[in-house]
């Protein structure tokens, strides 16, 4: 698994997401205050055809609440495949949030630009 820093020392992983049309790998930003599990822009999203399958009340990081459209897809971080809700956003950066990751153990060294995530 590919993880780095960004030339903005932002956090960075190498996923592969697989929806039902086509996987694609990709880099996702490491949000460890996103509580979801992945968060996609649209233009990432549509070509994988992911399954629309429930609509959520979320809070974002403001305190607003806001309607969510949640869609089905794969996700590959490491070597392990899992099932994931996906988020649809309107930025050009995928976000990775803290439930890919609760089964891991991840260090983040600022200082030395090095990333570990270790599965449990």
């Amino acid at each position: 698994m590919k993880a780095y820093f960004d030339e903005s020392s932002h956090p960075m992983v190498e996923i592969a997401v697989s929806g039902m049309e086509k996987t694609a790998t990709l880099p996702a930003l490491i949000d460890t205050g996103f509580d979801g599990y992945l968060s996609l822009p649209l233009s990432l999203a549509l070509p994988l055809g992911l399954k629309l399958f429930y609509r959520t009340s979320v809070t974002l990081a403001d305190g607003s609440i806001k309607e969510e459209l949640l869609f089905k897809a794969k996700v590959k971080l490491g070597r392990r495949w899992q099932d994931a809700s996906v988020f649809i956003n309107w930025g050009n950066v995928a976000l990775l949030g803290t439930k890919l990751l609760e089964n891991s153990k991840l260090l983040l060294d600022f200082p030395n630009q090095k990333i570990q995530i270790q599965s449990s």
